[in-house]
């Protein structure tokens, strides 16, 4: 009999002598959980069989530890000799080739679990010596021996093992692959085994990773706060003003306040008041400037809020409110930034509008003082809806009467006034539609609104220019309702003053405005009167016998060709006199203005000629008031009425009876004038327009 202590020896000498290592008798120590996550771990050990364990724990264990066989038949685990390591490890191979060898030919149905003897060394420290690959796809698991629990546990070597071939359904065909021994060539005093990860090692390096970066996220965290407040002490030092901080205000935006319009320097007023409890220092500073960011330069002007209310003001445009304390620039929280961001004017351009019924009228624009970065949205209504249809940048006309055509923004808005009348029509290039003007058809107060809707085509405009005459002459010619008379002159055949002939009122008027009633004849200069007065319409004694004309009858007096130009020129703001047309003697005529050029196909077919510009042939005189790329409008007044007639823009279109000079006149409106002014090339500005003038030959009579 051998003692306890002599079998302990002779055991640990055995398990090491397999495996190369030294025996350590603390390392070999182990627990029942510990060795059950070593099975775990390992897919080359199979864990035992719960109950079999139970069953060894119940056993009385004796003074001496005897390994007996497993019920499984095939395995067996007799004590191993002592060999070299050199010698055992062949041997192992050997044996495991002729099992291998044997397991190819077998195929067993049900996987057997071996069991494991369970003794307290550790066997975490003991690497299991991996099997050779098989090549078959039904490997071989390495069996291990089933533990024995006794009070006082001897060790027992681990045999070389004789493994039972056993059929895995799963499709891996290789267990994973255990490092082989090979590589150590000497034995180390610690083994240091590379076993697979426990999960709770997996976890406890997350744990630690996690912790390290937490300090050094912590560790950046304190650099950054320390970093920006050396920072912003810098900047305070320096005094950098004009430096933007959003990490909140010491104030609040309690209300902003505009008046809403602009006066008559084209000002808005506008109050900011600071909320008195948000702010604890000093009065703030403020500026307004039209931009959102300060630059970095003197050019800011900076002023004192007063009881923590800042005043300014500004013109059209758009403006930024910026304030700043004794840290720098602070610009309003998201809770104030909706208070500075608002309409704080808005002006249309244009004053009282006139408008025919059904007629539309467009082209209103307007001008606004915004504070903030925020679009205003802007919209477009009638006070009466009745009267007036609102509709983006105009309005149409729906029944006689006066309503405001407004745009708004916000809380602010403006407006104009917009007449709607009978009075005039929507323009009617076919002059023959018209009926013929008569007397006594308007009253003194339509005659009054006649005179006052065309001064406001004159300014819109704008007067002195070219657009003032071709607004004048669309006027007489597209909107009033009627045709006013063709008159032969009659005060030429009177001497007048000096000697030579004058007429007023007479075939020719050269006045503002039109003349309707008898209340213009205040206007009229006696000594040019030879046969009147009479206003448009009314009878007149006529001396010529041409035309269709009968001398010494009444005939409706009118205007002739020179005086509707005169006329037109006069109501444009122009004052040229009231000459004729002629070319060829030495007074002054109409023909004398501007730049003549003779008609040809070139010139009419060039942007040289535009609307404004006078046509005209010796002893006769017409206005060109359109061109479109195809024809040349022309309003003038001959034989039966005034009225609108058309050509080609080619020589061989041309009445020649009519016109062969042309004069251009932007060297004469800008010489006595304001130049250019507002004009279109049509009458774009009415929408619906029909081109149905007449050509010159089917409206000669």
């Amino acid at each position: 009999m051998y003692s306890d202590e002599h079998l302990e020896k002779e055991n640990m000498e055995n398990v090491t002598s397999g495996f190369g290592l030294e025996p350590d008798p603390e390392s070999l120590r182990t627990t029942e959980n510990d060795l059950g996550d070593i099975v775990a771990e390992n897919d080359e050990i199979l864990l035992h069989d719960d109950t079999d364990i139970q069953d060894d724990e119940n056993r009385e264990s004796p003074d001496t530890e005897s390994v007996t066989e497993e019920k499984n038949p095939g395995i067996h685990t007799p004590k191993t000799p002592k060999k070299s390591r050199k010698k055992k490890k062949a041997a192992k191979k050997r044996q495991q080739k002729e099992e291998q060898k044997k397991a190819a030919e077998k195929k067993k149905g049900e996987k057997e679990k071996p069991i494991i003897p369970v003794t307290e060394p550790e066997p975490a420290q003991i690497p299991e010596p991996a099997p050779e690959p098989v090549p078959e796809p039904e490997p071989e698991p390495e069996p291990t021996p089933e533990p024995e629990p006794v009070p006082e546990p001897v060790p027992e070597p681990v045999p070389e093992p004789e493994p039972e071939p056993e059929p895995v359904p799963e499709p891996e065909p290789v267990p994973e692959p255990t490092p082989e021994p090979e590589p150590e060539p000497e034995p180390e005093p610690e083994p240091e085994p590379e076993p697979t990860p426990k999960p709770e090692d997996r976890k406890e390096k997350i744990v630690a990773f996690l912790k390290k970066a937490a300090v050094v996220v912590g560790l950046i965290s304190a650099l950054s706060v320390a970093s920006y407040g050396g920072y912003r002490r810098l900047l305070t030092v320096q005094d950098q003003r004009y430096m933007r901080y959003r990490e909140g205000l010491p104030f609040e935006i309690d209300s902003v306040y505009s008046e809403g319009s602009f006066s008559e320097d084209n000002k808005v007023k506008v109050t900011v008041n600071i909320k008195e409890d948000s702010y604890k220092e000093d009065s703030p500073l403020f500026c307004v400037t039209d931009r959102d960011y300060l630059p970095m330069d003197d050019s800011v002007v900076w002023s004192e809020a007063v009881n923590n209310t800042c005043v300014f003001e500004v013109g059209p445009g758009r403006y930024y409110f910026h304030l700043k304390d004794s840290n720098g620039v602070v610009t309003a929280d998201e809770k104030s930034m909706s208070k500075l961001n608002m309409p704080l004017a808005i002006r249309l351009i244009g004053d009282k509008a006139y408008l025919a019924v059904g007629a539309h009228q467009y082209g209103y624009s307007y001008e606004m003082a915004v504070l903030g970065n925020k679009e205003q949205e802007v919209t477009w209504t009638a006070d009466d809806p009745d009267i007036l249809l609102a509709e983006e940048g105009g309005a149409t006309g729906l029944s006689s009467g006066v309503s405001a055509l407004r745009v708004s923004a916000g809380d602010v808005s403006d407006s104009v006034e917009m007449l709607v009348t009978d009075l005039i029509s929507v323009p009617d290039p076919d002059t023959y539609s018209k009926p013929l003007l008569v007397g006594d058809v308007y009253s003194v107060e339509q005659e009054a609104l006649l005179d006052e809707i065309l001064a406001s085509r004159v300014e819109q405009a704008g007067e002195k220019t070219r657009g003032a005459v071709v607004a004048a002459a669309r006027f007489l010619t597209l909107e009033f309702k009627q045709r006013v008379p063709y008159f032969y002159e009659n005060g030429r055949l009177k001497p007048y003053g000096g000697g030579g002939a004058y007429a007023d009122g007479e075939g020719r008027y050269y006045h503002k405005g039109l003349y309707l009633t008898s209340a213009k004849y205040a206007e009229l200069d006696p000594r040019g009167i030879a046969y009147g007065p009479a206003h448009w319409g009314a009878p007149l004694m006529n001396w010529e016998d041409k035309y269709g004309y009968v001398r010494g009858t009444r005939m409706p007096n009118g205007l002739d060709c020179s005086s509707f130009v005169c006329w037109v020129l006069r109501n444009a703001g122009f004052d040229f006199g009231d000459v004729g047309a002629g070319m060829v003697n030495g007074a002054f005529d109409l023909s004398d203005l501007g730049d003549r050029r003779e008609i040809t196909t070139s010139l009419l077919q060039s942007d040289l000629i535009k609307p404004g510009d006078l046509i005209y042939i010796d002893g006769h005189m017409a206005v060109i008031i359109g061109i479109s790329p195809e024809k040349i409008y022309v309003a003038e007044s001959l034989i039966n009425c005034v009225r609108v007639t058309s050509f080609e823009r080619n020589y061989e279109s041309v009445p020649h009876l009519l016109y062969t000079h042309i004069s251009l006149m932007s060297n004469e409106y800008a010489e006595n004038g304001n130049g250019e002014g507002e004009w279109t090339w049509m009458w774009e500005w009415y929408e619906g327009i029909q081109d149905i003038t007449r050509p010159w030959n089917e409206s000669w009579r």
